[in-house]
């Protein structure tokens, strides 16, 4: 089985400022014409910028091309009930986005981390009790978590989780009950990262949105040190080779040329003016 993961889209409502709308589309043509087509995609959080219907309803257009199916998970940027409003079909368990999907001896468990009103993550005592159930139900089938945020210290330091954080400890005792669990997919940092966590191997894909930069000083948050925080790279996804040895994860960038400028509304007195340009004498 192969499954492409992308994370944080950032779909803005405002069509006008709305550069990662373009870039998802850029992506999305990438994944319908390589020849190693996934069976899944896999939207691992932060589908939107602001929570909006009119952002979930712009990207439910523009992923309506790709012909496999999509599992979602909601991010810090995303609002459940606004995501559910367009997504209806996703599932919901204990009123959090999670669920559990079964590929014969295979299985795919989708969390919800999202804490609505933090950019942190969380995994409550309800969530972690809906996870240990789920997980009982199928000892047997080798099992992928997704989830938005890494529940472990990544280096990018104002990206990462605090070391005390209750959350992490509380999924991390789930996860050593379950031998089932051979791997956990993130994303929320926007870098590519490969790390063992909790006996797991845990992955985390980069943005289809800009980039964080890679910096793995310290920072200080009382004193700016002009440090790049988030550059223009291209982006990203991964490929997750599950064979019957293994999760096999490529890290992946699109790297065709992405339009910069299209003829629109706000070039069209450009065109004009350049068209009427008469020959030179």
């Amino acid at each position: 089985m192969l499954i492409a993961q992308i994370s944080d889209l950032h779909i803005q409502a405002d069509a006008a400022g709305d550069e990662n709308s373009g870039r998802l589309q850029h992506v999305v043509r990438y994944l319908r014409k390589v020849p190693f087509r996934p069976d899944m995609l896999i939207i691992s959080g932060d589908m939107t910028e602001d929570g909006l219907p009119e952002s979930y309803e712009r990207l439910r257009e523009i992923i309506a091309p790709i012909d496999c199916p999509i599992l979602l998970a909601v991010g810090n940027h995303d609002r459940r009930a606004t995501f559910l409003s367009v997504f209806p079909e996703t599932q919901i368990n204990g009123g959090f986005v999670q669920y559990a999907l079964d590929l014969g001896e295979r299985r795919i468990v989708v969390l919800d981390t999202l804490e609505e009103g933090s950019d942190g993550g969380a995994f409550c005592e309800g969530r972690a009790a809906w996870l240990r159930a789920t997980l009982a139900e199928r000892p047997e089938a080798e099992t992928l978590i997704v989830l938005h945020h890494p529940p472990a210290l990544t280096g990018i330091g104002w990206m990462d989780i605090h070391p005390d954080d209750a959350w992490t400890g509380r999924l991390a005792a789930v996860i050593r009950e379950a031998p089932q669990v051979v791997h956990l997919i993130a994303g929320h940092v926007h870098r590519p990262i490969a790390m063992a966590w909790a006996g797991r191997v845990l992955t985390v894909t980069s943005s289809t949105a800009p980039q964080v930069a890679l910096d793995l000083r310290a920072i200080d948050p009382e004193a700016p040190d002009e440090r790049a925080l988030i550059v223009d790279e291209l982006p990203g996804l991964a490929w997750h080779r599950w064979t019957a040895t293994g999760i096999a994860t490529h890290f992946d960038l699109v790297d065709e040329p992405m339009t910069i400028v299209r003829f629109d509304r706000r070039h069209q007195r450009m065109i004009r003016d350049l068209t009427r340009l008469t020959p030179s004498d």
